[in-house]
């Protein structure tokens, strides 16, 4: 016979709607904006990407051509779109880099979470066991807060 037990079940559930879900909730527009945000950044790339092998393909043409203004026009127009790629190059990396700046600041929001959680449930823990369960606890919230799981409270009727 299989046993499983349910103590705790309920404040766990209680504890990630009262806490963990407000959070997630208040930071899923965050989190939505980074996604747009990053595909914003390799389209950037992808089309810097497409720039760079039409400037390859027009200097090639440069050596066939025979007509000297023909080739001059060939390269100034490859010098201009390898300009294009290089300015989206950089957009891209710069909002790439924001991307990562915005997600350090809610892995340190995570964190204080989580330490919001220990405190609340374990007052009594050292400082140096706070830390080790702060580390603990993370990899958790995180499965939580990537979840599509909704909880809801269907006792009010």
């Amino acid at each position: 016979m299989i046993t499983v037990g349910m103590d705790g079940v309920k404040d766990a559930v209680e504890v990630l709607q009262e806490i963990v879900t407000p959070w997630r909730r208040k930071n899923a527009e965050t989190k939505a904006k980074l996604d747009v945000d990053f595909r914003q950044a390799e389209i950037k790339r992808v089309k810097a990407e497409t720039l760079i092998t039409n400037a390859k393909v027009a200097r090639e043409r440069v050596g066939i051509s025979k007509d000297k203004s023909e080739s001059e026009l060939i390269l100034s127009q490859a010098k201009k779109t390898e300009a294009e790629a290089t300015l989206l190059l950089a957009q891209a990396q710069q909002i790439l880099a924001e991307i990562d700046k915005e997600r350090a600041l809610m892995k340190i929001q995570q964190m204080e979470l989580a330490m919001k959680l220990i405190d609340k449930y374990a007052p009594q823990l050292e400082d140096a066991k706070k830390m080790e369960s702060v580390a603990k606890l993370l990899p958790i919230l995180e499965q939580f807060i990537s979840s599509n799981l909704e909880l809801r409270d269907n006792t009010a009727k």
